[in-house]
């Protein structure tokens, strides 16, 4: 072209005829062949269209300053060399375009963005791009040579093939090459790299050892066999999902969210290291592998799908939705609460722990032929049942009592010491039975009592879990004042014994009396009385009992007891603090023919009450055993003891309860559960302590209001001879009760994996006794109560006082005065301790109330 120039001018030049004519022609035919050759040849129609399309308002094209701009500024319809500089960013996605010729001349270019096109090959070796984006295009070869400022790259689903090797591109932070036919990608020396998606390809191996930033990594759906992301510590989303690894360490890696790995040959997968203390893993699928064993009960997570997996343990921790379909389990629990929960197709499924506070659960149980038992939470059980009905799964029980799933990976054992020389614990001293513990875990709560022996065995999950030992009475200091124990630690066993050490002198000690049977006319009935030392000195003292030897027969008592006409006494002595004294006795109970006789529908009334000094609780130095009188036995019962009313004096005091339960079936109950359900509007559930049972238990309370009495391994026998049961409780009313309020409550009981056996709704009302009349319409006032020795009355009337009979609580007279008008006192103190009920009788009528006597 430069010589043909140079031949024209030397032509014009020879020809000075015409000279200024041919001079003129020459600048016409310079310029206009300088024009063209600024024109920028694009013949792709769809191409050179798009650029053309470019103005302000589009997203085609931005200048230096990131300023949307019009290509063709001067309008020409064509794209000059020089329009081509001024741009720094351009996308021309969608547009059919096949060929991309032209695109070396946008030498400024920073970002192209190609997407969903016709492209099949690209070459832009000639650019400094920072970001390309060619994806969904018929890409079959890439240049990509010379890009050494790249950052970005995307070329997903192209049919590039071979070796994709970036390595001179150093600045590369986010590659995306899915869906393509590549067997190898070469990413060494590029610390840069967060983002890398390979997914799809025919990949073998890859090494990002080199990459310590990566955030993200999708590999899956290629033929890798081996894979090291150890080495990635800010991992965040890791997909190795559809490939043949047989192996995958995911530990050291704090910061990871997601984990997909299905689909491979893993036969283990060990979720601990640095990973134990990941709050942030959300998503975990490692459906269709070989695992056997998985324990993720330390995670808090989203979503959990273990599928298609040979399982036969499995620990879960915190999820929202759980797959766990085609299996070898026999047993799955979801401790907390969930939202979905898929376990269908699982043949040797046969229980399902699912009580755990979640709400509006759903459930898929398709296919679960062997499942015999859910335990659920009540608001779940409708659903659970619907679902079960639907699926024609017979014969699986559905309750709301977890019969305890001991397959927790922790054990805390937990005792409290009385250190009775106040030296410190040692072995000298004992552990304290039926201590009282609550236990907290950040998410959950609940208390546990122990059982006689002093300690028990609290299976846990991983997590902190915060002991605290609890007093009746504020007579006790222990070392440490709680314990905060973690798993997993260094063992996964914990012993946590807490020393109890008196804080000053307090003398106390409480009276139980309990029926053993049922009171039946022309029958004996056995009693026991339980003296409990639950002061912090030794007590020695006398335990007596009252009862109407008009209709009961004393017959014997062990130990010996010391009986006169309607009274049994006995002596104890030494009995330590925290122990207990324990008296049987023997009542023959008068036949329907006897004078005075017995009915169905009577009761009997028995008191029992001990003298001890100085006791700071004198109230519960007594109790009156209330017992209706019955034809026929019921083997599973709840009975108030102290019968079908109390006073309301007893207002904010102790109530006492039995429970019984007797093996009807014909085979033995490995496990018995009472479960009640204590309305906390009437009781004060922080006050229940377990007093007696038949066998050894634990207590355990939950949910603020349930508490269950768990005798494990109790093998109860099915003959009639061994097959009873029982437990006694007391509890505190609530001192807002009035007047005619009802105390009603019923227990069930769990034998085994059996619905519950419902019993009767003890009901006790608040009433006045004897006839005593609340509305004190004389002005009558009784001081002190409780007395020791003069009990003073006084009229704020001025009423007209003509007797004054005091009655025991079996309504026998022990007392009777004639006293003046006004003031007056009475010495009581030769009365035995014990609740009495004294009536003032005047011209006008008689009032009746209730005192104690101490």
């Amino acid at each position: 072209m430069t010589g043909f120039f140079i031949g024209l001018l030397s032509y014009i030049c020879r020809s000075k005829k015409h000279m200024k004519k041919n001079f003129t022609v020459l600048m016409l035919l310079l310029l206009s062949v300088f024009v063209k050759a600024q024109i920028v040849n694009i013949p792709d129609a769809n191409f050179k269209a798009k650029l053309l399309a470019a103005s302000p308002l589009s997203l085609i094209a931005k200048d230096e300053n990131d300023l949307k701009i019009k290509i063709d500024t001067n309008n020409d319809s064509e794209i000059q060399e020089s329009e081509a500089l001024a741009v720094y960013s351009l996308s021309v996605g969608s547009s059919n375009i096949a060929d991309l010729t032209g695109i070396n001349a946008f030498l400024n270019l920073k970002s192209l963005s190609v997407q969903t096109n016709q492209l099949t090959s690209l070459d832009v070796s000639a650019l400094h791009l920072e970001g390309l984006n060619a994806v969904e295009n018929n890409l079959t070869s890439l240049n990509l040579t010379g890009l050494s400022a790249l950052k970005s790259l995307y070329f997903n689903d192209n049919q590039v093939s071979g070796v994709l090797d970036v390595t001179s591109m150093p600045e590369l932070a986010f590659l995306q090459c899915n869906s393509n036919l590549l067997t190898a990608i070469n990413i060494t020396g590029l610390s840069q790299l967060k983002h890398l998606e390979c997914s799809e390809n025919q990949i073998a191996s890859l090494d990002v050892s080199g990459s310590p930033l990566l955030n993200y990594l999708w590999c899956d759906y290629n033929n890798l066999t081996t894979l090291d992301v150890t080495m990635l510590p800010l991992l965040t989303s890791f997909n190795c999902s559809y490939n043949q690894l047989t192996s995958l360490k995911v530990d050291h890696l704090p910061n990871l969210r997601g984990l997909l790995c299905g689909f491979n040959q893993l036969t283990v997968l060990d979720l601990t290291g640095s990973i134990t203390n990941n709050s942030g893993l959300n998503t975990l699928s490692c459906r269709n592998n070989q695992i056997t064993t998985l324990d993720i009960s330390d995670k808090d997570l989203n979503s959990v799908h273990v599928s298609n997996n040979p399982l036969t343990s499995l620990k879960l921790g915190q999820l929202n939705s759980l797959y766990c379909y085609f299996t070898s389990l026999t047993s799955i629990e979801v401790p907390f609460p969930a939202h979905y929960i898929s376990v269908h197709d699982n043949p040797q499924l046969q229980s399902l722990y699912v009580k755990n506070g979640g709400e509006d659960v759903q459930y898929v149980l398709t296919n679960a032929p062997n499942l015999s038992y859910i335990c659920a939470d009540e608001s779940d059980m409708a659903t659970i049942q619907q679902e079960l009905m639907e699926n024609n799964i017979t014969g699986c029980e559905v309750n709301s009592y977890c019969v305890p799933n001991t397959d927790t990976p922790y054990d805390i054992i937990l005792a409290a010491t009385y250190d009775t020389g106040s030296d410190g614990c040692g072995n000298e001293d004992f552990f304290i039975p039926g201590q009282k513990f609550t236990i907290d875990n950040g998410n959950s709560s609940g208390t546990i009592i122990v059982g006689a022996s002093g300690n028990s065995i609290l299976p846990v999950s991983a997590g902190t879990h915060v002991v605290t030992p609890v007093f009746e009475s504020a007579y006790f200091s222990t070392s440490p004042a709680n314990s905060s124990i973690t798993f997993p630690g260094l063992t996964s066993v914990v012993t946590q014994n807490f020393c109890v050490a008196p804080n000053a002198t307090h003398p106390d000690i409480e009276i139980t009396m309990i029926n053993n049977n049922t009171a039946i006319p022309g029958f004996d009935a056995d009693y026991t009385v339980i003296c409990k030392n639950k002061g912090t000195t030794t007590a020695s003292g006398f335990i007596n009992v009252s009862f109407d030897d008009d209709i009961l027969d004393f017959v014997t008592a062990e130990p010996a007891a010391n009986a006169s006409l309607n009274e049994l006494s006995w002596v104890y002595s030494d009995l330590k603090p925290f122990g207990s004294y324990a008296i049987h006795f023997t009542m023959n109970l008068n036949s329907p023919v006897e004078n005075p006789p017995l009915h169905q529908g009577d009761n009997l009334t028995i008191v029992a009450y001990s003298a001890f000094n100085d006791d700071e609780t004198p109230s519960d130095n007594i109790m009156a055993l209330n017992q209706p009188v019955f034809n026929a036995i019921d083997p599973n019962d709840k009975t108030c003891l102290e019968g079908d009313t109390i006073t309301p004096q007893m207002i904010g005091e102790y109530v006492h309860y039995k429970i019984r339960f007797e093996n009807t079936g014909n085979y033995p109950a490995a496990i018995v559960t009472v479960k009640d359900v204590i309305d906390t509007s009437k009781f004060d559930i922080s006050t229940l302590t377990p007093i007696a049972g038949s066998h050894h238990f634990i207590t355990r309370i939950t949910n603020n209001n349930q508490v269950e009495f768990i005798f494990d391994n109790i093998m109860l026998p099915f003959d009639d001879a061994n097959n009873d049961g029982y437990v006694i409780f007391k509890i505190k009313t609530k001192p807002t009760l009035v007047l005619g309020d009802q105390l009603s409550n019923t227990a069930g009981i769990y034998f085994n994996y059996n619905a519950p056996v419902v019993t009767n709704t003890a009901v006790t009302t608040v009433a006045l006794p004897l006839g005593i009349d609340d509305e004190n319409t004389f002005g009558f006032v009784l001081y002190p109560n409780p007395v020791k020795d003069v009990l003073n009355i006084s009229s704020k009337l001025n009423a007209n006082i003509d007797s004054i009979e005091i009655n025991n609580m079996l309504g026998q007279e022990v007392m009777k005065v004639l006293p003046a008008n006004g003031d007056y006192g009475i010495d009581v103190s030769r009365l035995p301790i014990g609740s009495y009920i004294i009536k003032v009788t005047s011209g006008n009528g008689s009032w009746t109330s209730k005192f104690i006597k101490e």
